[in-house]
């Protein structure tokens, strides 16, 4: 299956952009249904959709239990809202006014609206999750040490020409661990959709037990158990019902979901879908640099780390952007020479000492930073110590005023 085919496929994963108990789809299920509500008369067809949704998805949010340190998430994913069955049903202009009129959200009126077209990309979340499911099944499955494994997803990679999960022997000259997971994968990914599905952590992103890895190259950032299940139901034939049990967290989250509500609601740019989208698309006017947020002249360590940072991004990015033309970017970006070496001065620009635009996250910054420094520390460079220190200052400095900008 194509890249973009199977992203389609794990749609209903995506992550809602309206945290919280902000959301008033969450509102909407929680008051008695008024179909009446509105300027128009219902269809026999609308009312059946919306009336079906309150009814089952409302039973279960009403009947959630929370305790007094928790807050809940509803909808968490996109296959939660209301817009998902609606727009199964009913043709979309339709859909968005009927959800409008449910929620008062102005999706008919307000193109920056990010209801519009909230769905983003769950394919990395999807690969990376089943990366660790299958690493922490691997000692009960396949009878070997979970030490004796390593493993990495990417969203493209050069000998494989697309998403690729890898998992291989941790030793040099291999003990037959990447062998086992081949003959065994099929009874790993049953015991893998097990695990998730009976976890009972009530998070997006998963647990200890479930899907977080000790071992993990991302600090176990950007997983998914949605995203996951939905994409080993896909690799063993088994459709994935519909949970609408909401999601639940610290009580300390509800700033941090509040804030993000807020930041989220309206995008940057007017983005619609069907008739409403825009006459052309970012994949048409591809600039590979504003995808990956680096400077033109970036050295191929950085692009690498950038590609790999932005894959854990597009999850929550609106207008979305898809992993296949995250791939695009990173493959267009790549027939570009890169430069050998490096010769910053204290006079440059700040994002470009760091090789980034000014639109890279806080996250990736600090990941490029990394990267830069390993590449012109005095101890990777003993003939050049001298030049090595005077770079890694410039790099340190630049950086530091950078954190201080952006007030953090």
């Amino acid at each position: 299956m194509a890249p973009a085919a199977l992203e389609e496929k794990l749609n209903r994963a995506s992550p809602c952009k309206l945290p919280g108990e902000k959301n008033a789809v969450q509102a909407f299920l929680r008051r008695p249904l008024d179909v009446e509500r509105g300027n128009r008369p219902l269809a026999a067809l609308e009312r059946g959709a919306l009336a079906k949704y309150h009814e089952e998805a409302g039973k279960v949010l009403r009947q959630a239990k929370r305790g007094a340190d928790q807050t809940l998430v509803y909808p968490g994913i996109y296959g939660q809202c209301l817009l998902e069955p609606l727009r199964q049903t009913i043709p979309e202009g339709e859909a968005l006014r009927l959800f409008e009129r449910a929620t008062s959200y102005p999706v008919t009126s307000e193109l920056r609206h990010v209801c519009r077209n909230c769905v983003t990309s769950t394919l990395l979340p999807a690969m990376h999750t089943l990366e660790h499911t299958v690493a922490m099944r691997y000692p009960a499955v396949a009878l070997g040490d979970q030490t004796d494994l390593a493993s990495h997803t990417s969203l493209g990679h050069p000998q494989t020409g697309g998403p690729t999960i890898f998992w291989f022997d941790n030793y040099e000259g291999g003990i037959g661990a990447a062998e086992k997971i081949y003959q065994r994968i099929g009874d790993l990914l049953e015991a893998s959709w097990t695990t998730l599905d009976s976890c009972t952590c009530g998070t997006i992103e998963g647990c200890p037990y479930c899907t977080q890895l000790a071992q993990c190259d991302r600090q176990n950032e950007g997983l998914s158990k949605p995203a996951a299940l939905e994409f080993i139901g896909l690799l063993l034939g088994r459709k994935v019902s519909v949970n609408y049990q909401p999601f639940t967290y610290s009580v300390k989250r509800k700033r941090q979901f509040e804030e993000k509500y807020d930041n989220n609601e309206y995008v940057r740019e007017d983005h619609g879908v069907g008739e409403e989208k825009p006459p052309r698309s970012r994949e048409e006017t591809l600039d590979p640099y504003e995808v990956l947020r680096l400077q033109r002249n970036v050295h191929a360590p950085v692009l690498e780390k950038a590609f790999d940072v932005r894959g854990t991004e597009i999850s929550e990015e609106v207008p979305p952007i898809s992993a296949s033309v995250l791939e695009k970017a990173y493959r267009l970006a790549c027939q570009d020479s890169r430069p050998a070496g490096w010769e910053l001065t204290e006079q440059m620009p700040l994002y470009q000492v760091l090789e980034v635009t000014p639109e890279a996250t806080s996250k990736m910054i600090g990941r490029v930073y990394r990267v830069i420094i390993t590449q012109l520390h005095p101890d990777k460079n003993p003939d050049k110590i001298q030049w090595a220190t005077q770079m890694t200052k410039i790099v340190v400095n630049a950086y530091g005023k950078l954190k201080g900008e952006r007030g953090q």
